[in-house]
């Protein structure tokens, strides 16, 4: 995360900015914060080329350009087992809301998924009820594989998801299915290579309104685990899943 002020010491997280009651930081968390002039190297990637590059079109100009205001960088890294719940990520977003607030915080960058947030906008809206896992990943296409992918899952401990192949005024409907499947990662389903999982169907190609399938019907899909070349193209982790058998009907 992006600051212009240099984060107090004392950090008084609450309700107000979404902390979860009775939660405390695992000790395996740590948080750094870093001077970008005295470490600029350090930072080179977030501050220009490519990663700085999708700012702007994720952020918009005006924001984007803020970034270059920053003085401080904020780091939250660690692992923790496998917990029950996500109260983990309402804290560092809780922790985010704060920093915004006091340290006039512009833009959290976030890595693993490749993307940028307006650190303003989340801590002037309210805090979620519940933990949005969209806000946590992103779902990326790579024209040369023509593969709809995730990229983020990692931070779930859970792998990314891709499907190959869809024409192009599918691809919304891909992208839903994709984040369905990530929302049930992130909730702690772990699939095994070759699970099926059952999942809406889509309409056949050419059908009219009327023959258009019901949402309430399902097909069973199953989740493979993709070979180590694609995992390379795509630039996702080993042990990325690799969806078969939709639209197509049964796997």
């Amino acid at each position: 995360m992006f600051t212009r002020e240099k984060p107090a010491l004392g950090v008084d997280l609450g309700e107000e900015d979404g902390f979860p009651p009775g939660f405390d930081f695992p000790q395996t968390i740590s948080v750094s914060t870093t001077s970008i002039s005295e470490h600029r190297d350090g930072y080179a990637e977030y501050l220009e080329g490519p990663f700085r590059e999708l700012a702007s079109e994720q952020l918009g100009e005006e924001v984007a350009k803020e970034i270059d205001e920053a003085r401080w960088a904020i780091s939250v890294s660690g692992s923790v087992p496998d917990p029950s719940d996500l109260a983990l990520f309402q804290a560092v977003r809780a922790f985010q809301r704060f920093l915004t607030r006091t340290a006039a915080g512009i833009a959290i960058a976030n890595d693993l998924s490749l993307r940028w947030q307006d650190a303003g906008s989340i801590a002037l809206a309210d805090p979620p009820g519940r933990l949005r896992i969209d806000e946590w990943i992103e779902v990326l296409y790579d024209d040369e594989l023509r593969g709809l992918h995730t990229r983020g899952m990692e931070q779930f401990a859970r792998p990314d998801i891709v499907v190959f192949d869809q024409p192009e005024h599918r691809l919304e409907r891909a992208a839903q299915l994709l984040r369905h499947l990530a929302h049930l990662e992130a909730h702690g389903t772990l699939y095994a290579d070759g699970a099926s999982v059952k999942v809406d169907k889509v309409e056949a190609p050419g059908a009219s309104p009327s023959q258009a399938t019901s949402s309430t019907e399902r097909v069973t899909v199953a989740l493979q685990r993709l070979d180590a070349e694609r995992c390379k193209s795509l630039a996702v982790r080993g042990g990325t899943l690799v969806v078969e058998g939709w639209p197509g009907g049964i796997a």
